[in-house]
């Protein structure tokens, strides 16, 4: 994510899902192997690469962060 916020000089919000086996069907619980399945990792990223707000891993919530324009025409990589 932080190469993508460097090569397109933009803010880079990754909103990435928290899966466990248990939101699977009980038939299917057993495929899903361990847990959590899909482990998040939400981000916010600035311009230059700098990450602002998280990662946010194995938990539910939201991440903030104050974003400045600004910040993409002047960015460098950080």
């Amino acid at each position: 994510m932080q190469h993508i916020a460097i090569e397109g000089r933009c803010y880079v919000l990754a909103c990435n899902q928290l899966i466990t086996k248990e939101a699977y069907p009980e038939d299917l619980r057993s495929e899903a192997g361990g847990t959590p399945v899909c482990s998040g990792g939400s981000v916010i990223i600035a311009p230059g690469g700098k990450v602002i707000a998280g990662p946010l891993f194995n938990q539910e919530g939201v991440l903030y962060a104050d974003i400045h324009l600004e910040e993409v025409l002047t960015s460098s990589i950080t």
